[in-house]
């Protein structure tokens, strides 16, 4: 029970699930410092959720509180009104150190809280006041702390020191713990209050840890996504890509990545809903023939295919291949291993075996093949489980044939075909267009406008006998 925080009755889910590492960790940072007397504090990382805690808890104990960001001058304008602070610095500043130097001098900081580490540790200690403490509370970087002039330790007397909440926590005394608990609780809607990006189901957990990879790749995930971004733009230009959803422009702001994209009226889980029975083979012809001459023409892996990134657009009539944040450049008869895999739910299982080289664009046949599976039966797909396995397993499984026993049986045979667990007995891209189910929705279609032809060609001659009828009664 001592760990345990009791929220306030009907409060906020999503912000409940906030409610506890952060906040804690901030009161606790700034608790340290108030208890070495000191009267202000250097807050690095501080565009993040606990950073503006602790700017926010700085102000409330009466510290003096410099803020320290990534980005340009105007980023810095922009956070000082945000802060409401006008101590606000840019560590990417040329001018940082003398910065660092000169402004911990004029605010009597001699704290600094730290959940970076790297070459900024050692940067921000050298230039911090004499006797002055490094907080370290993360390694957001990745990187060994370093960079630290031992003349700084020996003469400066600088020291580091090291803060996790749980340790914190299980050192203070029970009326201090429970005194920081009520404070917390009071203020969960206002100091600790967090900013929530996205709220995930438990059943999309795969989806929330990659956006966690995202965010917390920093800027180099972002820089090489940009660059992907642009890429897949340059691609999607030429004239002969038509099933893929354009994208005219990318940027970076506030740590997200925003696109401009083509606008699609429609996913393919959306359309597939209100396609009439006697129309849907047709459809899904469509739709399949469209993705396999995308993945044909563009040479490239996408290992994120399923239904919601396969979108409609309406006035071209054509399929279109979304979201390729997880794309991969496909070289002639390349394999590849330790792919980032994408949804459980339509992924081949020979993608969960990290060390093995892998052939993606089978993965990615499989990967089309339940999506179309999934739309056919109209049920969610398993994440795991006896079912998740037995769409993996053997091509003769009951499973399939069972589910789809009133649908088009070449569409039904290509299907199992797609998603065979040996990736070599699926077909490639080719040998779909070219089987026998595409020959014979294609012979279908020409006999229908033959119908629809000869139907329209009557009703013309009905309408030209009756108006002829009509001339000659009123003559």
């Amino acid at each position: 029970m001592k760990n345990l925080l009791v929220l306030p009755p009907n409060f906020c889910a999503e912000q409940g699930a906030c409610a506890f590492v952060n906040p804690f960790t901030s009161y606790a940072l700034i608790q340290r410092a108030l208890s070495y007397k000191s009267k202000g504090v250097l807050n690095l990382a501080a565009n993040s959720s606990l950073g503006h805690m602790v700017n926010k808890l700085s102000k409330y104990f009466g510290l003096n509180c410099l803020n320290v960001i990534r980005g340009n001058q105007n980023r810095v304008d922009e956070m000082k009104k945000q802060f409401e602070n006008e101590f606000v610095i840019s560590q990417d500043s040329q001018d940082f150190s003398n910065q660092i130097k000169q402004l911990s001098e004029q605010l009597s900081i001699n704290i600094c809280f730290d959940p970076i580490g790297g070459s900024i540790t050692g940067q921000v200690f050298n230039n911090l006041p004499q006797k002055s403490v490094v907080i370290i509370y993360g390694s957001l970087s990745g990187k060994d702390i370093e960079g630290i002039n031992g003349v700084q330790v020996r003469w400066g007397q600088k020291r580091l020191e090291g803060l996790t909440v749980i340790n914190w926590m299980n050192e203070q005394r029970e009326q201090d713990l429970e005194k920081a608990k009520e404070f917390i609780k009071n203020n969960l809607d206002t100091i600790f209050k967090t900013k929530i990006y996205k709220a995930y189901s438990f059943n999309d957990v795969q989806d929330a840890i990659q956006e966690c990879i995202k965010i917390g790749g920093g800027q180099g995930y972002f820089g090489k996504t940009i660059k992907e971004t642009l890429a897949i733009s340059a691609l999607t230009a030429r004239e002969e890509i038509q099933n893929i959803v354009r994208q005219h422009n990318a940027w970076i702001e506030d740590r997200q990545l925003y696109l401009v994209m083509e606008y699609c009226d429609h996913n393919l889980s959306d359309i597939s809903k209100n396609i009439p029975v006697y129309k849907q083979s047709i459809f899904f012809q469509i739709f399949l023939k469209d993705s396999i001459i995308c993945i044909l023409k563009i040479q490239c892996i996408q290992t994120q295919l399923k239904p919601e990134n396969m979108l409609y657009h309406s006035k071209q009539n054509k399929f279109k291949i979304a979201d390729f944040g997880l794309t991969l450049v496909s070289h002639k008869d390349q394999l590849y291993s330790n792919i980032q895999e994408g949804d459980s739910r339509y992924i081949a299982q020979e993608l969960l075996n990290y060390q093995a080289e892998i052939d993606l664009k089978k993965a990615d046949i499989y990967s089309l093949g339940i999506s179309i599976y999934q739309l056919l039966i109209g049920e969610n797909l398993p994440l795991n489980g006896e079912e998740w396995i037995e769409l993996r397993g053997n091509i003769n499984g009951n499973i399939i044939d069972q589910k789809l026993k009133n649908q088009n049986k070449e569409l039904v045979h290509i299907i199992k075909q797609m998603m065979h667990s040996d990736p070599e007995m699926r077909p490639s891209t080719q040998e779909i267009l070219d089987s026998i189910y595409f020959k014979t929705e294609l012979l279908n279609e020409i006999k229908w406008q033959k119908i629809k032809k000869n139907n329209l060609e009557n009703e013309i001659q009905n309408l030209i006998i009756k108006n002829s009828i009509k001339r000659n009664n009123s003559l």
